[in-house]
């Protein structure tokens, strides 16, 4: 979702009477902070102003009394921190590189640039929720946290390697259900090469393969 429809959305929602702190529950902000700023852009392009009295200061009690601290307001890094493309707290991050925050399983972000107080500003959400936000550094992680979306992201960085339902679970800490539904949903990826022993594929390869042999 292009960022001027998550600013007017959050604006909308706001002057419909949500708090700040709600309308970030409601559209994946970090916090109401985030929210009041995303909504303020949109009040600024159409000349309005709050009919609330919500302020800034009054946000960030709200946003420490829910204990959502994860965002700042976007600073330039300083020669100091690493800027993208070189070695951070997250290992070498490159803009575009994608992330995962624990509070959103699900979603998928992908990485901007380093902020001046250390934290991450990233690009994404939940399917209908994108926004950028800002992330403390130990809020992310490079690896997926759905099971499933976990154990693709494993057989793609480790193709042809063996593997076995319960060689995944102890891996990746998934869980055996969830393990079991990607080996047999994918016999694709994962092919059977012995007594619950898979051999990891690339699809798209295999499927090129077999194209030349048919010509």
């Amino acid at each position: 979702m292009a960022p001027k429809v998550t600013d007017q959305q959050a604006w909308e929602a706001y002057q419909g009477g949500a708090t700040w702190v709600e309308v970030a529950r409601v559209m994946h902000f970090a916090n109401g902070s985030v929210a009041r700023r995303a909504a303020m852009r949109h009040a600024s392009r159409i000349g309005e102003s709050p009919s609330r009295g919500d302020t800034a200061t009054t946000v960030k009690a709200d946003d420490e009394a829910t204990g959502r601290r994860d965002d700042v307001a976007p600073q330039e890094p300083p020669a100091t921190l690493p800027p993208s493309g070189v070695d951070g707290p997250l290992g070498t991050m490159t803009t575009g590189t994608v992330l995962y925050h624990r509070e959103f399983p699900r979603a998928k972000f992908k990485f901007v640039k380093w902020n001046k107080d250390g934290s991450a500003q990233v690009w994404g959400g939940e399917a209908g929720h994108a926004a950028y936000r800002d992330f403390r550094v130990d809020a992310i992680t490079l690896a997926p946290l759905d099971d499933l979306e976990s154990i693709a992201t494993y057989a793609k960085r480790n193709l042809f390697v063996e593997t076995s339902v319960d060689d995944l679970v102890a891996r990746l800490g998934v869980s055996r259900a969830n393990a079991r539904k990607m080996i047999s949903g994918r016999p694709d990826i994962f092919r059977r090469i012995g007594v619950n022993r898979y051999e990891i594929r690339d699809p798209e390869a295999d499927r090129s393969a077999d194209k030349k042999k048919a010509s």
